[in-house]
């Protein structure tokens, strides 16, 4: 997204930052989204896994991360890239290692993917909760009743 918005206009390249979410629960830590853009996994029963694990190596090969980091403007889940994925990769880090990371998985139980869980954040923030500890037992309502 952010290397969409400095396409569309370069100057927006210093104007665009990255910050934590504040915490929506008295005392605990501001949080930051640390995610994976992408999951991959191999059937048990796929006819020809020494193939596919063989195009899975080359995937998470180092240059090809870089090159998909940079394609997607995105950060890489890999430690041994060094992208310049973008303006705001030097913050992104930075507070990555500050704060608390949160993980809005692809893993997630039915109804609280990452767009979801994205809208009930919006509702948070439009005030349609009474308060956040609302929202925050809301949510691990939702989370437990999903498994």
């Amino acid at each position: 997204m952010v290397g969409d918005i400095v396409k569309l206009n370069p100057a927006m390249a210093t104007n665009i930052g990255f910050g934590p979410f504040p915490s929506v629960v008295k005392g605990l830590s501001p949080m930051v989204l640390c995610a994976e853009d992408s999951v991959y996994a191999i059937s048990a029963t796929s006819k020809n896994q020494d193939a596919a694990l063989k195009f899975l190596d080359y995937m998470f090969s180092a240059p090809v991360q870089k090159e998909y980091s940079e394609a997607r403007s995105m950060p890489s889940a890999f430690i041994d890239v060094q992208s310049n994925w973008s303006p705001i990769k030097d913050d992104a880090k930075r507070l990555a290692s500050a704060y608390v990371n949160i993980n809005f998985s692809t893993e997630a139980p039915s109804g609280l993917s990452v767009d979801d869980t994205g809208r009930l954040i919006q509702k948070l923030l439009n005030g349609d909760y009474a308060s956040p500890q609302v929202f925050a037992a809301e949510y691990q309502k939702l989370w437990n009743n999903a498994y």
